[in-house]
């Protein structure tokens, strides 16, 4: 009888993996403007709609009912380049929809848009044409949230809210440690910096070493590790972050080489005191996502995911992706790129 439920469980096994590999395939769900690049993505899953942001003040939601794409162009951002995209909520539930434009705050190109009906009405939050600014990267938690930009004056700058988005206000960077020479954060995928329960956390590249930065205290001290991606060059480094508590992962490369082979994925089981290299070497992957025991990256030539803690692989297959994300549910993964590219695939089963 032992035997006989031994083997049931094993076919059943057998039978969910097929089933659940067989589901690991991309459905595509373009936009209809296929000029668009796209960098910035939120799936929260259940009902709450699939968003992605670029360029041409791109705002676009994916309703999960219809099946289709409403496209709004945000009004006064038609030369902007929509980098990240964030959900938050206010302290009565209500959704409210943060955005940042990355490029040379000098030309216009730095601010922080806000919404409170799924994009039918923006107000531009804050602004700046200070010199040096370039706005990277948005996380958000509850009401309270962080910006990061590449550095000014030595120092890595950053923007923080605590009333869902209405006001921001520049971080003290006072016991910030000093950007090296050449560091700075790249705008690749909307997730070079986290803001959890425990910390505010980001990563850098286009130095000597790729480093990650952490502050338990709201910033009023930082940690500094280096990290194995490599960087050494402008355009190489880490590119995104993903740290869920304890548990985490690195990604990037070289841009302008994206097809070389290296240690470009690392992850992390102490919060980001250590960061270790897996032993699959990656080309360029300008994305990484964790949740619940799941590692996804993505990236120009394709995509991977690990159900094992990042000790084996399993191609997804794609291209010309910039950012994936897992939805919190963690039923789904979601890929945006070029070329208005978006696709989804959904498991058969939760993990």
């Amino acid at each position: 009888m032992r035997r006989a439920f031994v083997i049931f469980f094993a076919l059943l096994a057998y039978s969910f993996a097929g089933v659940q590999q067989s589901a690991e395939k991309w459905q595509e769900m373009d936009l209809p403007d296929s000029n668009v690049s796209l960098r910035g993505l939120s799936n929260l899953g259940g009902r709450s709609p699939i968003v992605v942001t670029g360029t041409h003040g791109t705002f676009a939601l994916w309703d999960r009912t219809s099946k289709a794409w409403t496209v709004k162009h945000i009004p006064g951002a038609e030369q902007l380049d929509l980098r990240g995209v964030d959900i938050t909520f206010t302290s009565n539930r209500k959704r409210v929809w943060l955005v940042i434009s990355s490029g040379p705050a000098e030309e216009g190109q730095a601010k922080v848009m806000r919404s409170e009906d799924d994009g039918e009405h923006w107000t531009t939050v804050w602004s700046t044409k200070r010199k040096g600014i370039f706005l990277d990267s948005i996380s958000m938690l509850n009401e309270s949230g962080y910006i990061l930009g590449d550095p000014v004056n030595n120092h890595f700058f950053l923007l923080r809210t605590s009333d869902a988005g209405k006001t921001w206000s520049e971080a003290s960077s006072a016991s910030m440690p000093a950007a090296l020479p050449g560091e700075g954060a790249f705008a690749a995928s909307n997730s070079n910096i986290v803001y959890d329960r425990t910390a505010v956390s980001f990563v850098t590249g286009g130095a000597s070493k790729s480093r990650f930065f952490q502050s338990r205290d709201g910033g009023k001290s930082w940690q500094v590790v280096d990290t194995p991606i490599p960087a050494g060059k402008p355009s190489a480094g880490i590119f995104s972050l993903s740290l869920n508590s304890l548990d985490g992962i690195i990604s990037g490369g070289d841009y302008l080489h994206p097809e070389q082979l290296g240690p470009n994925v690392a992850i992390t089981h102490d919060g980001g005191r250590h960061w270790t290299a897996v032993s699959k070497p990656f080309p360029y992957r300008s994305s990484a996502y964790y949740l619940r025991s799941k590692y996804v990256v993505a990236g120009p030539s394709g995509s991977e995911i690990s159900t094992d803690g990042g000790n084996t692989w399993r191609e997804l297959g794609g291209s010309d992706w910039n950012v994936i994300r897992v939805g919190a549910t963690a039923c789904e993964v979601t890929v945006a790129g070029t070329h208005g590219k978006v696709a989804h695939f959904q498991y058969g089963s939760c993990l």
